[in-house]
């Protein structure tokens, strides 16, 4: 069941959920935005919203990817952020706290939904996800996408959303796929923030991955890692934003964008959230004909 309400930022947000659920099952709840106006109101080509649930004692929850949406200039989002909510072993009533927070974490907006958890016998309306342990990859494996014969007709395939990635105002201005610390593929067009050059980013991950075993302990799994690199030169800082994703097997994404400004650092990893999704599918394809 969808439940509406205004906002103040000239956009409603469009919420999924269970008004009664069942207890001990697990459901899915989506969060989106839908702008309902014609002028773009803001100064940015996107803006993220972070989305904070206050579930307790009604449900545990856990989000699945970035908690966040991200509004385009063009109309809509890159997709609704979605949570696993796992119900209480007891019959209660309650409400679930959205609270709608920008970049900044300033609160624009609090919704309180109303939500009655029940026995099997009592239950009228159900959402439920098959298990409460489904990943973010169980999740991805589900997209429908042709069937490859050759790895080079999946590579055909990427290049599109590597390019389309750069040439962006997404804060993201590079992206390459790595195998190990060999690039399979990247992105052959200038950013919108400035050209990075990817063919350094072996050499980078090989210096990082010595580097990281002394304080994190050489057997330590570093599977997303998002951090700034912030430089003075003459005209003042220039932010740098990097993102490695070590999402299946030995596949490495790395991403890199100009920011400009720190304010800029969540949008850059909320992008990352959204090509990750696209990507993954194709990158599992290729491991099967490779």
């Amino acid at each position: 069941m969808s439940d509406i309400k205004q906002l103040p930022l000239s956009i409603q947000p469009v919420i999924s959920y269970p008004r009664e659920a069942q207890v001990g099952k697990t459901y899915l709840m989506t969060v989106d935005l839908q702008p309902s106006g014609n002028e773009w109101p803001y100064e940015e080509e996107e803006y993220p919203i972070y989305c904070m649930l206050e579930t307790s004692p009604l449900f545990s929850s856990k989000p699945v990817g970035e908690p966040a949406v991200v509004l385009h200039r063009f109309g809509g989002t890159y997709g609704a952020a979605k949570f696993l909510l796992t119900a209480a072993q007891e019959e209660m009533e309650g409400e679930i706290r959205v609270t709608l927070v920008n970049a900044w974490g300033v609160p624009v907006k609090v919704l309180n939904l109303p939500l009655k958890l029940l026995n099997p016998s009592d239950v009228k309306v159900r959402q439920e996800v098959d298990k409460s342990r489904k990943s973010t990859l169980d999740l991805i494996k589900k997209s429908t996408i042709p069937k490859y014969k050759e790895p080079e007709d999946v590579l055909k395939a990427m290049q599109p959303m590597l390019d389309q990635c750069a040439a962006r105002n997404n804060y993201i201005d590079g992206i390459a796929i790595l195998i190990g610390f060999d690039t399979i593929a990247r992105s052959r067009v200038d950013g919108y923030g400035g050209k990075f050059d990817t063919t350094m980013l072996a050499a980078l991950l090989d210096n990082f991955t010595d580097t990281s075993k002394n304080p994190f302990g050489k057997d330590t799994s570093l599977e997303h890692l998002s951090f700034m690199d912030i430089k003075e030169d003459g005209q003042g800082q220039k932010i740098t934003a990097w993102s490695l994703v070590c999402p299946y097997k030995n596949y490495r994404l790395v991403f890199v964008g100009n920011l400009q400004k720190k304010s800029r650092y969540p949008i850059h990893r909320a992008t990352v959230e959204f090509y990750l999704e696209k990507l993954l599918p194709l990158i599992m394809e290729y491991d099967i004909v490779v």
